[in-house]
């Protein structure tokens, strides 16, 4: 019995002759407030033959692009980025741009994206027939009614669905 006693009376001691605490002062979060976020990109896709624009979430302040080696003049414009290609990009070309974007508190973005040549003479498809009990001698199949002139290079089917397609057909130029 003596030792819990003693033991009671010793931890007491110290517990009243302990250091007292002290504030070391106010914790300060300095990044309340600021732009902690990369630039996020919403679109990228060719506007003409030799220029393509990236779309993205917030202002951009600066930006670097190339193709490659090759250094391309990037412009931002606001939320946009707008990169002019060395020569023309046919639809049935794809080209492979390295696009590095920075906000106005630092923040940066790098994105590598492969870009086909804008087509702006896609003719009024029809999707005319479709055989989905294909065989070996006798595939799946599509048919395609042209409604108008125009040009079918870049034109896409996909078999699924657009961003998740079981297999795609990628029409070359005529």
């Amino acid at each position: 019995m003596s030792r819990y006693l003693i033991s009671t009376i010793i931890m007491s001691c110290m517990l009243l002759t302990g250091c007292p605490v002290t504030s070391q002062g106010s914790i300060e979060n300095f990044f309340i407030g600021k732009d902690r976020q990369s630039p996020v990109l919403f679109s990228f896709e060719a506007s003409n033959e030799i220029t393509v624009t990236a779309r993205f979430d917030e202002s951009v302040h600066a930006c670097s692009a190339y193709a490659g080696d090759e250094k391309l003049k990037a412009v931002p414009s606001g939320r946009e980025v707008h990169i002019t290609l060395l020569q023309k990009l046919l639809p049935s070309e794809q080209l492979n741009i390295a696009l590095r974007v920075e906000d106005r508190a630092g923040n940066t973005t790098s994105i590598e994206k492969d870009i086909s040549g804008k087509n702006s003479r896609i003719p009024r498809l029809l999707l005319n027939e479709f055989s989905i009990r294909g065989t070996k001698s006798q595939p799946d199949r599509i048919e395609l009614r042209v409604l108008s002139d125009g040009d079918l290079a870049g034109i896409t089917v996909y078999d699924g669905m657009y961003l998740n397609p079981f297999r795609s057909i990628h029409l070359p130029p005529l």
